[in-house]
């Protein structure tokens, strides 16, 4: 084939989950509220004390009324529900529209039923209750505390499942004062007047001895001082009780003064004795000093004491409060909250209504939360309410009262939030709202009052009409109660080889970030993405500061990120530097900045649509989305908050009504950037006269996903107009918006459930011509999928980036639907009763779009067509780390898993791309460029060939069933071209249940069609035997990672044989997973597939067929098992203990390779001596290992070291090591020498000496998280040679140069000179030397 096409080569990955951590809320048990979010797990809060969250419900007699749809409501035919084991009470409902709509008061009790027991809030959060008004028939006009907060566990749920049994609507709406006595309950004071009478304790303190008449009177008589007090019971103490007893006298050694204990404060209180027949004794006292021991010693503060008068006030709810939430004199509440010196925790007030408040004034307001205001023991507070509004609602007052609740002057000494809860239809205007401009377009005063006191609270306004709503605000609320915290920042990198010069790397990484937030797991986790440079074989900043303090990968402070140019001291994202703050520079800086806008697609029926606005102002109108048939009208609201609109929930979007709101660039939103690392897109670079690339000229961008639903093309240069770091364009897939869509108007409202967006990661083909003068991109496309964020794989056309074009959009509802009912989408028609092609029944089976697509080429009707090959996706059954697939099952713990034979995505796709065309020069078109691209329109999206357990009713046509590919595969695939001929030979993938599979495909190009010969299965881990990978309750071992192919010679053998490594380990539960049998990293040898006999061609242009009759049998049939590898071994010390038998064994093919246990660690002390340990548990592979000059690079993590989290910070948990293994043996070999240094050698010349194993592992700390190695070109100072080393986090003086030595081999002892980050690699050719067989 004369015109091959570079595929675009692939990023060198430092692929690591500890992102960014910083600015978030507290737990200390965070990691039980991430489970089932994959492995997001290894996030956790602060260790600090919990938040509490009072919530204040209103149960006026409005929340009797039933709501129906459009503002109506029900009145007649309303009936009765029995109790149930949810929902112990009874519940009253109207049926309308075939829906059952519950009374207000009973949707209030499920909620907080609801609320109790959810376990995304359980041991994470402190919740009290109060309610309104108080139910009587007096002093109704208040509200009052029902629950103590207490952190919300099993018995603290069932005190409020016992309270909510009894809750009835009845009165009127007191919001005002309810506000109050919820504040004053936080802050531990009261709504009643308190007045305050100030006194000092008194204590004894000398006895003057006068003697009497018979025994010569005050001269011979000894005195006493006091040096021991009765215990004070402080809770005693009064004006009238204020004297401390002496217990303990002493002799003085000299007479008392009295004269002199008068001028110093001592006062003769009493005498006894008549100083005539008995001794006459006066006693002192004396005031008691703050600094006096008995002041000090026993903690009593305020001092000096003051006698409390509390005088009731007829609106204050505090005489109807339980006594267990005040003090023990009954006097105030006993507040929840701990000492303001001791929290990083966020506190709040949730207040619920449902209607107009009433019965108050700003005499009553005033007066309850001025009393609520003053600090226990002061008759004045540092705070009071200013109202300037009169009326019966309070809202004036409410509004100044919030202010003064997140005053830290206040009683408290800590902020208290408000988030506020309209419940029932007068607060439907406002169903979403972030900012006062949102709160001001409702359409009812009230809505708009009760909206802004949120919103100005900081605790947001959330609308409710259902239990579920008030699970999800109370949810929400929790995770905005953040105070800042000192940011936890580790990085993650990915740096891209030069696609126009593959010998070397770009001398940049792209980090991506994200802000995690562990008490918040089903909210959008924001992010960003910044840009550094590579130098001196690790990272600097734009003013070459090291960007790391340390190996962990923490974040400098002092640091600017490349993207970070933007000069505006009033934007807190354009500080300099970034002090480690994820949104702060980066691509985040530049959202907006292109004309206060974004260009956004969508995708419709298989196109991409172009949406946008005409304008800024109020009277902007939309653009495009008249187009979008098959979106609802909400799902426009939410496009438009996307672009920076804050519409209102009425506005019926098209392209003729006015947004009437303007643009609000505090509506930008990027979530965070996780596994979708970024690719970079290179379409132009102009040449030196020298014929090299000018790096200076070149229009390069960036492709990445990220947790807010959009794919994002940026500019990565300043070539010609561009500016690095602007967006050029954002697409939102159809199927994620359908999931997540109301984040788009509130990114802090809870889902229902955890966001992910476009997570999974892209790939990147270009095809270049090259001239002269430049290197120009003829064609780029993009292929993507979601990972946990949906279950659809998607193809872009990037040729014409200014109008970017859908090639395919294949999955299935999976995501959505879940695995019975889930339907097959292609180029976005999904199935129903009416079609159900072939194609859709096959794409139903696909799990969540896990895995990068991989890019091949095969013959099809004669021509050469591009395929991806798509792996099956995920199932989120593997959430349980004992998943087991088994009719008979019934211990998985994931809903909807027991029972299943087999799992959503277990198969593998080729999806046709496009076909071939050559621009071939002809009398007609002379100036062709003789280069190849392909027509995207011809057969895309179509299913050219898929293997699975069974078909799903598809036919057979394309279809190669393998009865035990039953588990999910999510593996990106390894594509071979074995012959050079640019068509796809084999294919290698993995899958969930332990198992490597091979596919051949007998491809040649004068053949018409392709021809899949066999899949193969080549490693089967879930077989007993002999050095079996599991045992006891262990779910079946898990490869989630491309497997690495690499090609060797094995000993004297002829021939080249493959090697095929990959590892295990429990990626979705990285923290919790255990196992009996430790995961290994596995290599093991495949004789078939560099054999030049495993296909026979039939050669069309003559008229024989060549294969009649041939039958080609495999070298290994079967699958190797554990029982055909040799376990590398480890003693007591961490050293290898195999020894050279190792390479006879494998040499002679009686063992065909080798797994080594994830047990041992290496850790280094406080006094830097490194420690290695062995029999560890829990340490597990999950990244791609990489290989280069013989030697295998692999990382492990270890979920039980490297905590992070601190008192008031979040962190990380685990860290990963590295460790330099080789190939093909796993251990390093090199022949013996003799006492000088010699090889024996026999009479040939030939070597005598035995092969020598090196013992020691190389082990080093790869950082913080979930870290994969990076191999790139080091950038070393002076170096002209592509030196490749491992980068590494940090070097001291940011220079990881010294100490590298480079890789060279022995030609005696074939043995390497150098170990771990110390080799450094010099290569000429290209960096990955695999890459060629994937093209």
């Amino acid at each position: 084939m004369k015109h091959i096409i570079a595929e675009k080569a692939p990023l060198l990955q430092l692929r690591v989950l500890t992102i960014a951590v910083a600015s978030f809320m507290v737990s200390t048990a965070t990691q039980a509220s991430l489970q089932n979010h994959g492995d997001l797990e290894i996030y956790k809060g602060p260790q600090a004390a919990l938040p509490v969250i009072t919530l204040m419900l209103d149960i006026s007699g409005s929340m009797d009324i039933i709501d129906l749809a459009n503002n109506n409501t029900c009145s007649n035919n309303i009936q009765s529900q029995s109790s149930t084991t949810d929902y112990p009470y009874e519940r009253k409902y109207c049926n309308s529209g075939g829906k059952r709509y519950y009374r207000r008061i009973d949707n209030l009790k499920m909620g907080v039923s609801d609320l109790v027991k959810d376990p995304d809030l359980q041991g994470i959060v402190k919740i009290g209750i109060g309610t309104y008004p108080r139910q009587s028939n007096s002093n109704t006009d208040n509200g009052h505390i029902d629950v103590p907060a207490k952190k919300l566990d099993a018995v603290h749920k069932s005190t409020i499942d016992n309270f909510v049994l009894n809750l009835r609507a009845s009165g009127g709406t007191p919001a005002a004062q309810a506000y109050a006595e919820a504040g004053a309950y936080m802050m531990g004071t009261t709504t009643n007047k308190a007045t305050y009478n100030a006194f000092k304790l008194e204590k004894e303190t000398y006895k003057d001895n006068r003697g009497n008449f018979f025994n010569g009177g005050d001269n011979n008589q000894t005195d006493s001082i006091c040096v021991g007090w009765e215990v004070i019971d402080i809770s005693s103490l009064s004006p009238s009780n204020n004297f401390i007893k002496c217990i303990n006298w002493q002799d003085t050694s000299t007479r008392l003064d009295s004269n002199e204990l008068d001028l110093n404060g001592h006062i003769m209180y009493s005498s006894t004795g008549s100083g005539f027949f008995s001794n006459k004794i006066d006693l002192y006292k004396k005031e008691v000093a703050a600094n006096d021991p008995l002041i000090t010693g026993n903690n009593i503060s305020p001092y000096p004491l003051f006698d409390t008068t509390i005088t009731d006030n007829a609106y204050s709810g505090f005489p109807y409060s339980v006594v267990t939430s005040k003090t023990a004199n009954g006097r105030f509440y006993d507040r929840p909250l701990p000492a303001s010196n001791e929290t990083c925790a966020g506190n709040g007030i949730y207040f619920l209504t449902d209607g107009e408040p009433n019965a108050s004034s700003k005499e009553i307001a005033k007066t309850v939360m001025d009393n609520a205001l003053k600090p226990v023991g002061s008759s004045t507070g540092a705070l009071s309410v200013t109202c300037s509004a009169g009326g019966v609602s309070g809202w004036d007052c409410m509004s100044d009262f919030s202010d003064k609740l997140l005053n830290t002057a206040n009683p408290s000494g800590i902020s208290i939030k408000t988030a506020t809860v309209g419940f029932g239809s007068v607060y439907n205007s406002i169903q979403n709202a972030t900012t006062s401009v949102d709160c001001n377009a409702g359409t009812s005063t009230n809505a708009q009052n009760l909206c802004n006191l949120g919103i100005k609270g900081q605790g947001g306004f959330y609308y409710a009409e259902s239990a579920s709503d008030i699970v999800n605000s109370v949810k929400s609320l929790t995770g905005r109660l953040t105070t800042v915290i000192p940011p936890i920042s580790t990085g993650s990198m990915a740096v891209p080889l030069d696609d126009l010069n593959v010998s070397t790397s770009r001398k940049f990484a792209y980090l991506p970030i994200l802000d995690p937030e562990p008490l918040s797991p089903k909210k959008l986790w924001r992010g960003n993405l910044k840009k550094y440079n590579v130098k001196n074989g690790t990272l600097v900043d734009k003013d070459n500061k090291a960007v790391f303090t340390g190996k962990d990968g923490v974040f400098a402070l002092n640091t600017s990120d490349l993207y970070n140019t933007i000069i505006d001291t009033s934007r807190a994202d354009t500080k300099r530097p970034d002090i480690g703050k994820p949104q702060v520079g980066g691509t985040y800086q530049h959202i907006f900045e292109n004309s206060n806008s974004r260009n956004l697609y969508v995708n419709q029926g298989g196109t991409l649509k172009n949406i946008s606005t005409n304008a800024i102002t109020t009277a902007t109108k939309p653009v495009g989305f008249n187009a979008l048939t098959s979106y609802t009208n909400p799902q426009k609201q939410q496009l438009l908050n996307f672009l920076g609109f804050p519409v209102a929930n009425t506005l019926t979007v098209n392209d003729t009504t006015a947004t009437g709101v303007a643009f609000d660039r505090n509506k930008k939103q990027l979530g965070g950037v996780l596994h979708s690392l970024p690719q970079l897109l290179s379409k132009k670079a102009e040449l030196k006269a020298d014929g090299s690339i000018d790096n200076i000229k070149r229009e390069d961008y960036v492709l990445y996903g990220s947790l807010d639903g959009a794919l994002h093309l940026i500019k990565d240069s300043n070539y010609g107009n561009n500016t690095a770091g602007e967006e050029v364009f954002t697409f939102v897939p159809k199927h994620v918006l359908e999931q997540q869509g109301a984040s788009f108007v509130d990114p802090d409202r809870v889902a229902p459930a955890p966001i992910f967006g476009v997570d999974g990661p892209w790939t990147v083909f270009n095809n270049y011509k090259y001239t002269d003068t430049a290197i120009t991109a003829l064609q780029s496309l993009a292929f993507g999928g979601l990972r946990m964020g949906g279950s659809m794989y998607y193809g872009l056309n990037l040729t014409d980036i200014s109008s970017p074009k859908m090639i395919y959009s294949v999955g299935s509802t999976y995501a959505i639907d879940g695995s019975t009912n889930a339907k097959g989408v292609k180029n976005d028609t999904v199935a129903d009763a009416t079609t159900n092609t072939n194609d859709q029944k096959a794409y139903a089976r696909m799990g969540l779009s896990f895995a990068k697509p991989s890019v091949g080429y095969v013959m099809k009707g004669g021509e050469r067509v591009m395929v991806n090959f798509l792996a099956g996706g995920y199932d989120r059954c593997y959430e349980d780390p004992k998943f087991q697939l088994g009719a008979g099952i019934t211990t998985n713990t994931v809903l909807g898993c027991n029972g299943k034979s087999n799992a959503q995505g277990n198969g593998l796709y080729m999806v046709q791309v496009g076909q071939e065309q050559v621009d071939s020069t002809s009398a007609t078109n002379p100036d062709a460029s003789n280069e190849s691209s392909f027509d995207t329109t011809i057969g895309n999206g179509n299913l050219l060939w898929w293997t699975s357990s069974d078909n799903n009713g598809a036919g057979n046509a394309n279809f190669t069933k393998v009865t035990d590919m039953n588990h999910s595969v999510v593996t990106e695939v390894r594509v071979l071209d074995r012959n050079y001929d640019g068509l796809t030979d084999q294919v290698v993938f993995a899958d969930l249940g332990g198992r490597v599979w091979r596919v051949d495909i007998n491809s040649a190009e004068d053949a018409s069609n392709f021809k899949v010969e066999r899949v193969a299965k080549i490693l089967d881990l879930s077989a007993s035997g002999a050095n079996a990978a599991s045992a006891g309750t262990d779910a079946l071992p898990r490869i989630y990672e491309k497997p690495l192919v690499t090609f060797t010679r094995i000993g004297e053998n002829p021939g080249i044989v493959g090697l095929v490594t990959v590892g295990t380990g429990d990626r979705s539960s990285p923290v919790r997973a255990q196992r009996e049998v430790a995961d290994r990293i596995y290599t093991f040898i495949d004789r078939d597939i560099a054999r030049s006999d495993l296909f026979c061609y039939d050669v069309q242009d003559t008229p024989d067929n060549e294969c009649d009759g041939v039958t080609t049998t495999l070298k290994q049939a079967n699958a190797i098992t554990p029982a055909n590898l040799v376990p590398l071994t480890t003693n007591a010390s961490g050293e290898f203990s195999n020894d050279a038998t190792i390479k006879t064994q494998m040499d002679a093919y009686s063992k065909l390779g080798w797994y080594i246990p994830l047990t041992v660690w290496s850790d280094t002390t406080s006094t830097g001596t490194q420690t290695v340990t062995s029999n560890n548990r829990g340490l597990k592979m999950f990244n791609q290992p990489d290989a280069i000059a013989g030697l295998l690079f692999t990382t492990v993590y270890n979920p039980n070291v490297g905590d992070t989290s601190g008192t008031c910070s979040a962190g990380v948990t685990g860290r990963t090591q590295r460790e330099q293994l080789c190939l093909p043996y796993g251990v390093c070999l090199s022949k013996a020498v003799d006492a000088n240094g010699n090889l024996t050698v026999d009479a040939d010349g030939k070597p005598t000496g035995n092969w020598t194993v090196r013992k020691t592992r190389y082990l080093s700390n790869a950082g913080i998280g979930i870290v994969d190695n990076i191999i790139s070109d080091g950038n070393f100072t002076g170096d002209p040679k592509n030196s490749v080393v491992v980068l590494e986090n940090f070097c001291p003086g940011g220079n990881c140069s010294t100490g590298k030595v480079e890789l060279k081999v022995n030609p005696l002892t074939e043995g390497v000179n150098c170990s771990g980050t110390n080799c450094k690699v010099v290569t000429d050719s290209q960096i990955d030397p695999m890459q060629w067989k994937e093209r």
